[in-house]
C-alpha cells in the first residue's frame, strides 16, 4: 500500500488513469471499507476522493466538483481540524489536514451489477466490468 499526503492523492490516481473515489450511498461506503480492511487486515485511516471548501469547513465536495449526497461521518465530524477526507480507524468519515501520509483509493468507471448470492448470506457483492476512461 502506497502512503501519500492528502496533497498527492489527486495526482497519485491521474498518473494511473483513475480518479479518486467518491462514494454515492452506504453500499459503496461498505465495499469500500472491506477493500481496505482486506488490503491492510485491519481498520486504516484512508483518504477518500473529498475536500473542504477554501472559505466553509461545511461545504464538501468531491474532486469532481460534485457536492456529497452521502456521508458517513464520525459523530462529531466533520470538525473544522482539515481540509481532505479520510476514513478514520473505525471506517467512518474524518476531516483531516492534508498533510498527513494515508493509503488513498482510486476508482474507474465500470458498469455495476448486483448479485445476491443465497437467503443464506446477509449481504451482496457487486460485479465490476471495467468500462474504458474517456
Amino acid at each position: 500500500i502506497k502512503m501519500i499526503t492528502g496533497h498527492q492523492k489527486c495526482f497519485s490516481c491521474k498518473n494511473i488513469m483513475l480518479v479518486l473515489v467518491k462514494l454515492h450511498d452506504e453500499g459503496e461506503d461498505n465495499f469500500i471499507k472491506r477493500l481496505i480492511h482486506a488490503q491492510s487486515n485491519q481498520n486504516q485511516a484512508t483518504w477518500l476522493g473529498g475536500y473542504s471548501s477554501k472559505t466553509a469547513y461545511d461545504r464538501w465536495y468531491w474532486t469532481d466538483g460534485s457536492h456529497f449526497d452521502f456521508a458517513d461521518w464520525y459523530p462529531g465530524e466533520p470538525n473544522g481540524s482539515g481540509k481532505c477526507l479520510q476514513t478514520n480507524y473505525y471506517g467512518a468519515w474524518d476531516d483531516l489536514v492534508c498533510y498527513n501520509k494515508r493509503p488513498f483509493v482510486c476508482a474507474r468507471k465500470a458498469k455495476m451489477v448486483s448479485f445476491v448470492f443465497s437467503a443464506l448470506c446477509s449481504w451482496s457483492y457487486k460485479a465490476v466490468v471495467d468500462v474504458p476512461l474517456l
